[in-house]
């Protein structure tokens, strides 16, 4: 079974994470297929709304 891979491959999620240092952040995140890997599951974005904390949070974090 594990093999065959039956499950549903969730292609877009919202995150709520704790970042020590700028708290709560929530993202969403797109998987997105890598047409030249076909064995690897994607690649995972990430961003925050515009204009939210979280957005501005990312910023402190980049800043550092």
């Amino acid at each position: 079974m594990w093999a065959e891979h039956p499950v549903a491959q969730v292609r877009n999620r919202t995150y709520a994470l704790h970042h020590p240092l700028v708290g709560e952040l929530t993202l969403h995140g797109e998987l997105v297929a890598l047409p030249d890997a076909p064995s690897c599951c994607g690649l995972d974005l990430f961003a925050a709304e515009p204009g939210s904390a979280s957005e501005q949070a990312l910023r402190e974090l980049g800043n550092q």
